[in-house]
């Protein structure tokens, strides 16, 4: 509650025109003065009623502005309660200067959905998902309780690892909600809605990754889509697909959505990848014989796309319905096939990863075969290799 008193400010040495007239404005304990740039001096000055004496050389001139700023504060307490105004919009009004809109406080949640309606106009669907999934599930452990940054602090979270571990969740899952949310509030610093000091994410909060289970196929594995007969329909697709996605080092599922014949050249692919932010570096690969007889089998006519799997920048929700019923089928027929490993299409990319490691294939040139994301600024300046030997390599690991 806002409390507002005239006096004459006696605790410094007075000017030339003697001491300041000033309203003090006091809220939860803390004042702010408001300076009239009236004055007096003691002997001119009724310290009981708070007016001039008629000695004051401005005796009318001061008396009536002080009788007028003693009814503004009668007034403005009455609004200071009612709209619960600060010691500033107070003293504002007081002046009757225009008062400056507080500043709209964006809570956590709200820019959440800011952010993911940004991703979804900048064609981030699947980011746009995540962001939704993994911060649906802090607002439910929230009861549904929107949340201030200050709020979703080390502590908070802390608290929301321990809970979602003890129901059962992995590390490495729980390390993706994290990376989501540290995300979140790096883009929230950057935007000056919240401090950097307030930034929770030190070290060991976020959960360690742990190794995952083995994730890949064999070669032989690899030999037996190649050598399936009888194939129609999804089956036949959902087998093509993965071929493809490890022919083309690696390839995601989205990014053979996205494939048109103006990513073809002389025998070349080039793109970048939908997964990353900025779209990495391009990356270059030969179209092996493998690869381009996939190719020639579903590209007829005058079609710009390369497959008929929705593409996810035209209509990412029936991209993932393709992307459903694709993994559904990979897993039947790994079943069928007498495969190990439950076989989905992130499979592929860590089959042509680990092939290319058994092979000693240097590391740097998988991240180009595969397009990984490299953190180090150095890493946009390394030469790329020359195309003959990312060629080499890139058929050591395909080759059957």
């Amino acid at each position: 509650m806002v409390t507002a008193k005239l006096v004459l400010w006696t605790y410094h040495k007075p000017a030339k025109n003697g001491y300041p007239l000033k309203v003090l404005v006091t809220k939860e304990r803390k004042t702010k003065p408001y300076n009239m740039k009236l004055y007096s001096h003691l002997e001119d000055w009724n310290m009981e009623a708070m007016e001039p004496k008629k000695s004051h050389p401005r005796y009318l001139f001061i008396r009536k502005h002080i009788r007028k700023i003693k009814g503004r504060i009668e007034d403005l307490l009455d609004e200071a309660y009612e709209k619960d105004l600060t010691k500033e919009e107070f003293i504002s009004k007081l002046g009757g200067q225009k008062v400056e809109k507080r500043k709209k406080i964006i809570t956590f949640f709200k820019f959440t959905e800011q952010r993911i309606k940004e991703l979804r106009d900048d064609g981030k669907y699947g980011s746009a998902k995540a962001h939704e999934a993994y911060t649906n599930a802090l607002k439910l452990y929230n009861n549904n309780q929107d949340l201030s940054f200050q709020q979703v602090d080390y502590n908070f979270l802390n608290e929301f690892k321990s809970y979602k571990l003890r129901n059962g969740m992995s590390n490495n899952s729980l390390r993706v909600y994290f990376t989501c949310y540290a995300m979140i509030y790096k883009e929230a610093i950057r935007r000056k809605i919240i401090s950097s000091e307030h930034y929770p994410f030190v070290k060991g909060l976020r959960p360690s990754a742990t190794r995952t289970a083995k994730r890949n196929i064999s070669k032989k594995d690899i030999l037996k889509l190649e050598n399936a007969t009888g194939l129609q329909g999804s089956r036949l697709e959902a087998r093509n697909y993965y071929l493809m996605m490890f022919y083309l080092g690696g390839m995601d599922l989205v990014d053979i959505s996205n494939l048109t014949i103006d990513n073809i050249s002389n025998g070349r692919i080039k793109y970048n990848r939908t997964k990353l932010e900025s779209g990495g570096l391009e990356i270059d690969l030969k179209i092996f014989k493998k690869a381009q007889e996939i190719i020639d089998f579903y590209h007829i006519g005058s079609s710009k796309s390369l497959f008929p799997i929705t593409s996810s920048r035209d209509d990412y929700d029936g991209y993932t319905k393709d992307y459903g019923k694709v993994n559904y089928n990979l897993k039947a027929l790994g079943k069928e096939l007498g495969i190990e490993l439950k076989l989905t299409s992130k499979t592929a990319r860590h089959t042509f990863s680990t092939i290319g490691k058994r092979l000693y294939i240097d590391r740097e040139m998988l991240k180009e075969l595969m397009g990984h994301e490299g953190n180090e600024v150095a890493d946009v300046y390394k030469d790329r290799f020359p195309q003959k030997d990312r060629d080499r390599d890139h058929w050591k690991i395909i080759k059957t």
